[in-house]
């Protein structure tokens, strides 16, 4: 076990391991003097000992959002010997920590035995707890360590669903835990079991069997956005009066012990609801939804128990899904404005729909007209009859317009649907000139006698209706190219144990992503195998190799080069290996090819001299076209391409033909792992290779990446072939953990990797047909790939859960060059499934004590075993079924992909008037901007100079760059997707956490 392995068995170590490794605070803890001085039942509260020795409690509140100060650490732990934590988060990596505290209830387990056997099933269910850190507790417990990405927000739990509570999730801020070496009240230590530096991670709680114990409400998803709330304005309308007498009745009266959370919950989604009813319609409100709720919780019996609790219980509550009670019952806004009336006329008449607003007046007396909603009238005309009815054109006017403002009542409903039919086609024709708009409206309302003021309302109406809904399909678009670019790769789910645990250490003391980490390490990983292996699915669909394009893209100065030489170096060290042996070759060939030339007698004809070794090639960095075919042939088994700027290698090809070559339709046809049958003329040498593997890996900045984006690399399908990881690289700070030897590690991985068995012919004299010898008088073989297939199981699997939803998924996408990147996934998937196949199965390889097997202790026993005697090489035999759980993990890893290819795809713009780009750019700008002095803020002119679609923009509506881009900042603050400020003349905008 490396040193980052190593439980941390002091106080120093365990704090470093806290602060550095985890985010969270170290607190002190002395769990006997605790029990004695504080009166604390099992001293289970932070607590320090001071110099005469006795325990003073500390607060743990400070401590939910930030680590203690070293002056705080020196005093706490000048005479104490425990030490706690707090689960919660997020950390640095974005992750929730959480101690699954497992105990031995009576009421479930009716012995240690069934409580431990227990715990072995769980663990034999999900083999990702068997790498996660775990320790015993004084009192028979376990404490096992996880991160999640999303925050539960419950706390009791158990293994089984609907059972009885086994423990607790000490998920939350505020979750309190003593860690090894600290020794309980009754003399027992607390002490480690199994420790890694970080948990694996998991997204929640029930992807690892951990359910709750009660009955939960929808909770709000974790990219959500938190609301602007309405700040105070004179004469607005009070929240208060808004809601329902039932809701007002819970707000002053408060209610019984036993549904106190159900009416608050009740209270809240009301008061939700107004609010986001008043954002919709721009409506001035004063009050929020927290300050009525804690008012109400405040009424309630009993509530200072828990004073509290109101804040827990609108975490579960999602204000984008909540409704007004008047929309709820009637299924529309209409009963809301009546409200709005009663309370404020004013607002009524500025801010009511004119269809909404001449109905309700109508009621009132004011005037009498038919109900005319343009919701409902669109679901009429959706029906078959009205669709039966509708004349497919305007029909000619025979009449002469009527005085009356609205259709009669016996033909109203006919008329209201063919208006909203013909208004809806006038519509669909994009933006027309309002002359023209005029015009056609006249003609409208001359067709079915209707007032051509009422028909143009009607229009303004729809078209706000139509406006409000594709803000609102723009407003689901973003959230979910957010969400998805946010998305992480878990790499305990997907590769072997040791693999994932040494790679997620790099990971956390770097700090890095992990997800660019395995990016680069597809590349190297399928470098490795090379043409040893191919994959079938079922007959007919079959990958030649394991090629893999990846990039890591992120912004100068986030590791991306020192991300890539993690899984590069050690492909170095192998071509170093490499080159020396063939040094050593050579020179024995030389000494070889002379003594023959001094023996040789004068008289007898020459003899034919064997060919001279060829240098093995693991990594390649600069190589034109006519090198790397030459390389292909001499090495058939594969190499690697790594350049670093991978934006130097697009522009290097075709840099000798003027950019007229066919550099890039040569890759294209070595991606797919096959191989150049290519004449050399300046040789007079042929080269046909049947199979290749070259795989490529670079890193590039996003800006960069943009600018390689042309519309001719998307339509070739060239940017379709590249693996793409956007993932958000972590802030860059010395993290003090031990750096383990990834060196060593990774190449023992790669060489085994390349020893990978294959079939083997002899190779015949072109010429003669004999069987060609070595030096040594021994048979020279041919190598080529072992076929690897789906099982039954996993072949179903994969084609039911990824390749026929992959392929209708890629039949309704619109967006080409996401349409073609799907396009090559069927494949891909399969390749890394190869890839971890081959991954899991050499990790199988171990010693009797359960460290693996290395490279060098496998060929000894080859040797041992009369291997050295055979004509063929050394080589490692795996199984050629792939299962049903290795497909799940490539499943799993393609998705991850997919995602951030359609992050990538369409974030770009489609036509000029397309502002989902926009507003991704200035997302991730934000997002960078961060963990920098601006804190996130970006400034219009910041704005669109970084973001050129915004002058685009700005352009087209005739609008300053500086008003467009303090519009489209508006437009993101309705979407709920940041929020604004001004200083001084500067317009600012940032996304919220």
């Amino acid at each position: 076990m490396s040193d980052i392995n190593q439980a941390p068995q002091t106080i120093a170590q365990t704090i470093d391991w806290l602060h550095n490794c985890l985010g969270r605070p170290a607190l002190p803890e002395c769990p006997k003097e605790c029990e004695r001085d504080c009166n604390v039942p099992g001293g289970k509260a932070p607590a320090w000992i001071n110099q005469k020795g006795k325990a003073v409690k500390v607060s743990w509140k400070p401590y939910q959002k930030q680590l203690p100060t070293q002056a705080n650490l020196a005093k706490w732990f000048a005479h104490t010997t425990g030490i706690g934590t707090l689960g919660g988060g997020p950390n640095t990596q974005g992750h929730y920590i959480a101690f699954v505290d497992l105990d031995r209830k009576e009421k479930v387990f009716s012995s240690s035995q069934a409580f431990e056997a227990r715990l072995e099933q769980w663990f034999n269910d999900y083999p990702l707890l068997n790498v996660a850190p775990r320790f015993r507790t004084p009192s028979g417990g376990y404490r096992v360590i996880l991160a999640f990405t999303e925050e539960p927000d419950w706390t009791a739990f158990s293994l089984d669903r609907d059972r009885s509570r086994m423990g607790e999730l000490l998920a939350r801020n505020g979750g309190h835990t003593l860690l090894p070496p600290t020794v309980g009240a009754n003399g027992i230590p607390y002490r480690w079991e199994y420790f890694v530096a970080y948990p694996p991670t998991v997204a929640k709680p029930e992807d690892v069997g951990i359910y709750p114990t009660r009955q939960q409400h929808p909770s709000v998803p974790a990219n959500t956005s938190p609301r602007s709330v309405g700040s105070y304005v004179p004469g607005a309308i009070r929240l208060e009066d808004l809601i329902s007498p039932r809701t007002l009745e819970i707000l002053t009266g408060g209610a019984k012990t036993g549904d106190r959370s159900d009416a608050l919950t009740a209270l809240a989604s009301e008061c939700y609801g107004w609010e986001e009813f008043c954002h919709r319609y721009s409506i001035s409100y004063s009050g929020t939804t927290e300050i009525l709720a804690e008012y109400a919780w405040g009424q309630m019996e009993d509530s200072s128990r828990d004073p509290y609790k109101w804040q827990r219980i609108l975490k579960t509550i999602s204000p984008s899904a909540c409704q007004t009670a008047a929309e709820y019952h009637s299924g529309d806004s209409e009963n809301c404005w009546k409200k709005i009336y009663r309370l404020d006329r004013e607002t009524f008449q500025a801010s009511c729909p004119p269809h909404i607003k001449d109905r309700i007046l109508g009621e009132g007396g004011i005037d009498k007209r038919p109900r005319a909603s343009p919701t409902a009238s669109q679901q009429q005309l959706n029906s078959q009859k009205l669709q039966a009815d509708a004349p497919e054109s305007i029909p000619p006017n025979n009449g002469e317009v009527t005085d009356n403002f609205y259709p009669p009542d016996s033909d109203s409903k006919q008329k209201e649907n063919l208006l909203l039919k013909y208004i809806d086609r006038l519509l669909e024709r994009g933006n027309i000139p309002l002359s023209e708009r005029r015009s056609e409206c006249a003609q409208i309302a001359q067709a079915l006698e209707l007032d051509p003021k009422y028909v143009e309302q009607i229009v303004l109406t729809r078209l706000q209706e139509w406006q409000f809904a594709e803000v609102e399909n723009e407003k689901t678009l973003i959230e979910d190219l957010v969400s998805k670019r946010k998305q992480s790769l878990d790499l305990h789910q997907i590769l072997p144990p040791e693999i994932a645990c040494i790679l997620a250490q790099i990971a956390a003391a770097m700090p890095t992503s992990a997800e660019h980490l395995m990016t680069v390490g597809w590349s190297t990983f399928g470098c490795a195998i090379g043409t040893a292996a191919e994959i079938v699915a079922w007959p007919g669909f079959r990958q030649k190799s394991c090629v893999l394009w990846t990039i890591s893209t992120a912004r100068s100065g986030k590791l991306k080069s020192q991300t890539q030489e993690v899984m590069v170096n050690p492909i170095r060290l192998l071509q170093q290996d490499a080159n020396s042996e063939y040094c050593i070759a050579l020179k024995s060939y030389k000494e070889a090819q002379k003594a023959t030339q001094q023996n040789r007698d004068s008289d007898s004809p020459p003899e034919e001299l064997s060919p001279p070794p060829v240098p093995r090639e693991y990594w390649v960095e600069h190589i034109t076209v006519e090198a790397l075919i030459r390389t292909i042939n001499e090495n058939p088994r594969g190499f690697l391409v790594h350049r670093d700027e991978i934006d130097g290698f697009f522009k290097a090809l075709n840099k000798y033909r003027a950019g007229k070559g066919d550099d890039e339709a040569f890759y294209l046809t070595l991606n797919n792992g096959g191989g150049p049958k290519v004449i050399l003329i300046d040789r007079d040498r042929r080269v046909e290779v049947e199979r290749s593997c070259v795989p490529i890996t670079g890193t590039i900045q996003r800006k960069t990446l943009d600018e390689e984006m042309t519309p001719r690399k998307i339509s070739s399908g060239w940017m379709a072939r590249w693996v793409i990881c956007l993932a958000q690289m972590p802030k860059r700070r010395r993290t003090r953990l031990p750096y383990p030897d990834i060196d060593a590690f990774l190449k023992d991985i790669y060489h085994k990797l390349s020893v990978l068995k294959m079939h083997y012919r002899p190779v015949q004299n072109e010429e003669t047909g004999e069987v060609l010898k070595d030096e040594t008088n021994r048979t020279v073989y041919q190598g080529f790939p072992i076929t690897y297939h789906l099982s039954d199981s996993a072949a179903d699997y994969y084609e039911q859960h990824f390749f026929n939803p992959m392929v209708e998924r890629e039949e309704a996408e619109l967006n080409e060059g996401f349409q073609l990147a799907m396009s090559k996934w069927s494949g891909y998937c399969l390749r890394i499934a190869l890839i971890l196949h081959c991954l899991h199965e050499i990790c199988k390889l171990k010693n009797p004590d359960g460290t693996l097997k290395t490279y060098l202790q496998l060929k000894e026993e080859w040797k041992l075993s009369g291997g050295e005697r055979s004509d063929k090489p050394f080589e490692i035999e795996i199984p050629t079924s792939i299962g049903a759980e290795i497909i799940q993990k490539a499943i799993a890893t393609s998705y991850f992909y997919i995602n951030q290819a359609e992050v990538l795809y369409k974030g770009q713009q489609q036509d000029e008037d397309d502002t989902v780009p926009v507003i991704q750019k200035l997302i991730q700008k934000s997002e960078e901007l961060r963990d920098t002095v601006a804190e996130g803020w970006i400034s219009t002119r910041e704005a669109y100079r970084n973001c050129r679609e915004l002058v685009a923009g700005a352009k087209l509506r005739q609008m300053s760059n500086t008003d467009f881009t303090a519009a489209v900042f508006n437009q993101m603050v309705s979407m709920n997707l940041g929020e604004t400020k001004k200083v001084g003349k500067s317009f600012k905008w940032r996304i919220l956490r």
